[in-house]
Order: structure tokens, then sequence, then C-alpha cells
């Protein structure tokens, strides 16, 4: 794995210096990007969050929702309250306020993995406005496709709810370990904005020597429309990018719930500083993304007014819908067969110990 990154790196570096015009128009867009919709978006809630967390008041909120998160999520009241923040704001923030709780001692480390999977999601401005209303021309388009992502995400924490061992609530230090509010959400934004520059780069010069161009072809060859497949590959680099491609609706609304991978690895470099798993993360996005491309298509069943001609052009070769359900269904079932699995091998481990005990003690009786 690191002998590929050192590739990927060296790569980079050559394309820099063989095509420098290239590296610095993706990257002034990009910046563009971060200063006109990133940093005003997330860096004030970056703010709010950590003096949230670390005046206790999450704490206090948490316990109106402990009941029904208990139910549906198996997570305690204040895992509702990052839930609930990472719907309104955004990613990564589900994921950043998922963290920080963590490193407080607010929840446990199963309930923090739990939340991973389905907190981190797109923001309302962002699907209803640059989505909805921007690439498509209708804003009921991004209602649905928002409806799409919180129903899916809300199927997937309930799912997750059987993620993990049910290890006790530490409640180490209930409101939190920020000790500077202002500088960490600058250190948080300025990495993500490092993050989506970066995939710019790497987006421009894969377009620039054609390998997306090839993707794409390929894609197309195994029936998927030319704008659907343009927008799978913008989209599954750079969340941002679906700004600038409009494709059927099922794979938007999955691309929305997934994140892209430059979402991923804004996410990996929150959790590796708190030193939780990505595992429960991946297994989310990917049921969350199958989930979100099946309740969309039944949401466009439903309420075929409200989504627009254009929106639905070719849908039907995007991709085989009854296939949605089948791979949502087992994706499921990894988490739950996992869990289950790994509790029966402890009980058995702690039967077998047990009876070494006993067989011990009886030793030492007729030794004595």
């Amino acid at each position: 794995m690191k002998k590929a990154i050192g590739i990927g790196a060296a790569f980079i570096a050559l394309a820099l210096t063989v095509y420098p015009a290239v590296s610095i128009a993706a990257a002034k867009n990009a910046l563009a990007l971060c200063a006109g919709t990133l940093v005003p978006s997330l860096f004030p809630f970056f703010i709010c969050a950590n003096l949230l967390i670390a005046s206790g008041i999450t704490a206090s909120v948490g316990r109106l929702f402990e009941a029904p998160s208990r139910f549906l999520f198996h997570v305690g009241g204040e895992g509702a309250v990052a839930a609930l923040l990472g719907f309104i704001s955004g990613y990564p923030a589900g994921a950043a306020v998922t963290c920080r709780l963590y490193a407080g001692g607010s929840i446990s480390r199963a309930e923090a993995h739990r939340l991973l999977a389905f907190t981190n999601n797109a923001g309302p401005l962002f699907v209803i406005g640059a989505v909805g209303t921007a690439v498509y021309g209708h804003p009921p388009i991004g209602y649905l496709l928002l409806a799409s992502q919180t129903l899916a995400s809300l199927a997937t924490g309930f799912c997750m709810r059987f993620y993990g061992a049910n290890t006790p609530h530490p409640r180490i230090n209930a409101r939190g370990t920020v000790s500077d509010p202002v500088g960490e959400a600058i250190h948080t934004v300025l990495t993500l904005c490092g993050f989506v520059v970066f995939f710019s780069v790497v987006t421009a010069f894969l377009e620039h020597l054609g390998i997306l161009r090839c993707i794409r072809r390929l894609l197309s060859a195994l029936g998927m429309g030319e704008k659907t497949a343009a927008l799978c590959v913008a989209g599954t680099l750079e969340i941002s990018a679906i700004t600038q491609n409009s494709g059927a609706l099922p794979a938007t609304a999955a691309l929305l719930s997934f994140g892209g991978l430059s979402v991923l690895l804004q996410t990996a470099s929150l959790v590796k500083k708190v030193g939780l798993s990505m595992k429960s993360y991946l297994v989310g996005k990917f049921l969350s993304a199958g989930l979100s491309a099946f309740f969309c298509r039944l949401l466009v069943a439903a309420f075929p007014p409200a989504v627009s001609v254009v929106a639905l052009a070719g849908h039907s070769k995007a991709v085989v819908y009854t296939g949605y359900l089948g791979a949502a269904l087992l994706l499921t079932a990894i988490p739950c067969l996992l869990y289950f699995i790994r509790k029966r091998l402890q009980e058995a481990e702690s039967c077998v110990t047990i009876k070494k005990k006993d067989k011990r003690g009886k030793d030492d009786y007729i030794l004595q």
C-alpha cells in the first residue's frame, strides 16, 4: 500500500512539472470553491459545534433524544445530536462532531462507530441549491434527493445498530476536550480545503491525460448513459464535481450519500486523530448509497410531476434498479452477520476459559 501511495505521489509530482498550466487552473477553481462555499458554510459551524461540546449543552439536549436514539440506533442521546448536526450542516460535520464526542468521552467507541456509519451526509443547502436548482433547474428535485438521502441514512443507522460490541458508556469528560474552539476549527477547515484542492488537481490531470474519458466510455459500453457515466466518474473522486454534471437521479442520490473519495479521506483524517476505525464508515457509506438510489427510484415513481423530463432522460440505461434493493440488503446483512459471529466466538472462548479454570481448580483440590 505504501509503495502504491509513493508511486502515485511520484506520478502527480511529474504531472505538476510537465503540465503546470493544468494544475494551476484546477487549483484556482478549487480555491474559489473553498472560499465561496466550503469556508463560509463549515467554519462557523465548526466553531459553534466545538463550543457546544465544550460547554456540555449536548449532554443536556441529548437527554431529550435518549429513548428514541437508543431504540433506533443503539446510541445515546448525545449521539443523536451529532446525527442532527450532520444532517443540517453536511459532510464532514457529522464525523467531526462524532470524533469530538468520542475524544471527550461523551460516547463509547461502539457508539462512535455506529454514528460514523450514517451521520456524514450532504447538507440541505448543497443538495437543494447547488444540485436541485443549479444543476437540474428544478428545486423539487433537490427536495426529492434530500428525502432519498435522509431515508437511506436513517435506515443505515437502524441497520448498523447491531454493529460492534456493547461496551459500557465511558463518561470520561462530559464537557469534551476542546481547548481552543476557533483554532481547532481553522485547522479542520484548512485540512478539508487541502483535500478539495488536491483532488481537483488530480481530477484535472486524469481528464487531461484521457484516463477519465476511457472510464466513461467503458461505463457507456456497459449500458450506462453518457451523462450519467460522466456524473459517476467525476462525483466518485470529488463530490462537488456533480454541480457541473447532470445524470440519472438515482445515480446522483447514490453519489450524494457516498460522498466521494475526497470526503472519504477528509473523514479518515478526522477519525485517525482519535483512534477510531473506518470499517463501519465504509460499510455504512456503501449501504447508504444503495439505499439512497433505491429510495430515489421509489420517490420518482411516486411523484413523477415533481421531476423534470430532462432529469429522467436516459435513466433506464444507467443501472438495473432491481439490483439496488438486493445490494442494499446484502450490505445490511454483512455487519449483522459479523456481529453475531463475533458474539458467538466470544461466548465460546469464555466457556472454554471457564472450563479450564474449573478443571484447574479440581486438579489442585485432588493434589491437596
